[in-house]
């Protein structure tokens, strides 16, 4: 937000160096510019206004001119925001185009040295004196919709209007060149802005003590529904820390659960390859005796190992809850084939003739339990992981809304 800002005032002054120089040499001097202004509402009263005296007047006059007629046209135009809308990019838009065409507007006075008001004299003298009356209009009802629709004045409806009648009344002077019309329509102007400003201030007095004491309610029960929103953000931020801790505790309390489970069936997966080592080592009938004998005591390893991994997964599916309790028992039942078939895996008899077949046998027997243990770690690795992720995740989700 800083950097956008400091962009933006680096840009201000940029424009502002480029069109100052072109600016300063447009306009007159500030000491006449406010002279004449001064001897322009002067001569309002005493009826001596001329429009050489009205050079500031007249510009702030055609930016709220221009203004009224770029609002009206966003309003037409959906580029920015919906149609009959002006959003805030469409008013700052709207203003500075206003701003930007009157200096150009009097830059091309002071450079052509033809006044606005000649100018427009000329464009509407074809059509007469009606010519600058309609354009006039237009003009007040540009302005009339202009201050309606950003409720200067509210529900004051006939100041607006009158504010409109003097825009137009002036803007008739200018054109037809008409000081009289002129000074007319800046005393409208006046006038209309001092009663706005008066009816303002008489309904500001107008408030009764009993609105003041509903507004002053109004204001405490704000600041107690602001209280409460603020103690209710500190509570669920509180519970948030809580569930955080809570979850934490669940998520170490399963991993450490989880461990001696994965280590049996690790170690339970090791007996098999030995196992099948020692079979197969009794292919020689003099090593037979040796390897039935190893490969009994990896079989007792490997039901040992896998019953101890049933034990530790039917914990876990009976401290779990909802979702995570279904997958437990899927493990654990999963656990519970591969410890039936290491229970009815049998070994070759030391006096049989097709070692080869049998050897065989047992391996087929022993890569299924081995398959299955292997099945079993790996899914407990990926739903641990998984779980942990999304309560993490969740409670990220839930701390970034508070």
């Amino acid at each position: 937000m800083v950097k956008l800002n400091l962009k933006r005032i680096i840009l201000f002054n940029i424009i502002l160096v480029i069109f100052s120089s072109i600016v300063l040499a447009a306009v007159p001097t500030p000491g006449s510019s406010f002279s004449g202004l001064l001897s322009f509402f002067r001569g309002i009263f005493t009826g001596t206004a001329t429009m050489e005296d009205a050079y500031l007047i007249s510009f702030i006059l055609y930016f709220v001119l221009f203004l009224a007629i770029f609002m009206e046209g966003i309003k037409i135009i959906p580029f920015f925001g919906q149609r009959g809308e002006t959003s805030k990019q469409g008013k700052v838009f709207a203003i500075a185009a206003a701003g930007l065409s009157t200096i150009a507007l009097f830059i091309v006075e002071q450079g052509t040295q033809v006044s606005t008001a000649d100018r427009v004299s000329h464009l509407v003298a074809p059509f007469g004196v009606w010519g600058g009356v309609i354009i006039a209009t237009i003009m007040a009802y540009m302005t009339f919709r202009f201050i309606h629709d950003t409720e200067l004045f509210k529900e004051h409806v006939l100041i607006a209007m009158a504010i409109s009648a003097a825009v137009g009344v002036t803007l008739i002077g200018f054109i037809l060149t008409m000081d009289n019309l002129v000074g007319w329509g800046f005393l409208a102007l006046l006038v209309s802005f001092v009663v706005g400003a008066i009816v303002a201030i008489l309904k500001h007095r107008e408030e009764t003590a009993p609105e003041r004491e509903a507004q002053r309610k109004a204001n405490v029960e704000k600041e107690v529904e602001r209280f409460k929103e603020k103690d209710k953000a500190k509570k669920d931020k509180k519970e948030l820390v809580e569930e955080a801790v809570k979850k934490k505790k669940g998520i170490e309390r399963r991993g450490m659960a989880a461990r001696p489970v994965r280590a049996h069936l690790v170690e339970a997966i090791n007996a098999c390859g030995k196992l099948y080592q020692a079979v197969a080592a009794g292919r020689l009938i003099g090593n037979r005796p040796a390897a039935l004998a190893a490969a009994n005591n990896e079989l007792r390893t490997l039901r040992k190992k896998i019953k101890s991994s049933v034990k530790g997964l039917d914990d876990l599916q009976n401290k779990e809850k909802g979702d995570v309790q279904k997958v437990m028992i899927d493990l654990y039942h999963n656990s519970g084939v591969a410890f039936g078939k290491a229970k009815q895996l049998k070994l070759p008899k030391e006096t049989i003739t097709d070692w080869q077949a049998e050897e065989k046998r047992v391996h087929e027997e022993i890569s299924v339990i081995g398959a299955l243990c292997g099945q079993i770690i790996s899914n407990l690795d990926v739903f641990i992981k998984h779980h942990e992720n999304e309560e993490l995740r969740t409670l990220a989700e839930r701390r970034e809304r508070l």
